[in-house]
């Protein structure tokens, strides 16, 4: 004889259906978060937009991002805020008098963040960025995939 607390049939098609349909007051979203990964190569043409864009660009601090199942984006956010801080740093620095060192400084900044993202990339098991894989050209290839190689602000998308 079977238990009564066994559900059979349409019961188990009802709770699960059930189990779906969001909480009022508590809408789901499936939609991933957007991160406008990676970051543009510096230059002179988007250096302006660097230094004085920058308290307008967004950042991704533990708690902007989803806990599980994005790690990756948690990477590439992670690289994004350590960029934005050197580059903070590189036009306190040196200031529109020495552009060339403001430039220089960005660059090495934007170079290291990708570098140090490619190595946290590898340090976990899952498929790192296609970059990460083109060693000889890694640089180039995150500059061809920025999504906003003006550095113009741009809303934070949810």
């Amino acid at each position: 004889m079977d238990s009564p607390w066994v559900l059979r049939g349409s019961w188990v098609v009802l709770l699960l259906l059930f189990s779906c349909v969001p909480l009022e007051g508590h809408p789901q979203t499936f939609e991933e978060p957007y991160v406008p990964f990676p970051p543009a190569r510096p230059s002179m043409v988007n250096l302006d937009n660097i230094c004085v864009n920058e308290p307008h660009r967004p950042l991704y601090p533990l708690d902007s991002l989803p806990r599980t199942g994005y790690s990756y984006l948690r990477r590439q956010g992670d690289a994004i805020n350590g960029m934005e801080s050197a580059y903070q740093e590189c036009c306190k620095l040196y200031g529109y008098q020495w552009l060339v060192l403001t430039l220089s400084c960005v660059q090495k900044a934007w170079k290291g963040g990708l570098s140090k993202y490619c190595v946290d990339e590898f340090s976990v098991k899952t498929k790192p960025h296609p970059c990460c894989m083109v060693e000889e050209d890694m640089h180039n290839c995150f500059a061809t995939k920025a999504p906003n190689k003006s550095y113009t602000p741009t809303p934070t998308k949810k």
